[in-house]
């Protein structure tokens, strides 16, 4: 693709019962230090299963968001302990398309 392609993580985590909010606080932590190539991110809490999480991350390049995973997991997943039920599950993709006009205009509680 060209010159303006992003890149996304998709990650997906389930929680114990009740800690979600817990991890989403520490996971926050290390979505908002700054490192190379980071665009930002959107977490969302599903509705449907109240112990899960999905964290979007956005990157300026596929070596950039590959290079924080190398770098955090570790640390993400010390500092999540015993909150985390079960594997995480994790994608890198391409972004094909993305039309957030409306979104970005939205306020976000």
């Amino acid at each position: 693709m060209g010159e303006d392609t992003k890149y996304v993580r998709v990650s997906r985590q389930r929680y114990r019962p009740g800690r979600r909010e817990e991890g989403n606080a520490i996971i926050a932590t290390f979505l908002t230090e700054k490192e190379e190539g980071y665009l930002g991110y959107v977490a969302l809490n599903s509705l449907d299963d109240p112990d899960t999480a999905t964290y979007i991350t956005f990157w300026t390049s596929e070596e950039a968001m590959v290079r924080s995973l190398e770098v955090n997991r570790e640390n993400v997943y010390k500092a999540l302990g015993d909150m985390i039920a079960g594997e995480s599950e994790m994608e890198h993709s391409e972004v094909q398309d993305m039309a957030l006009d409306m979104v970005l205009k939205a306020e976000v509680r």
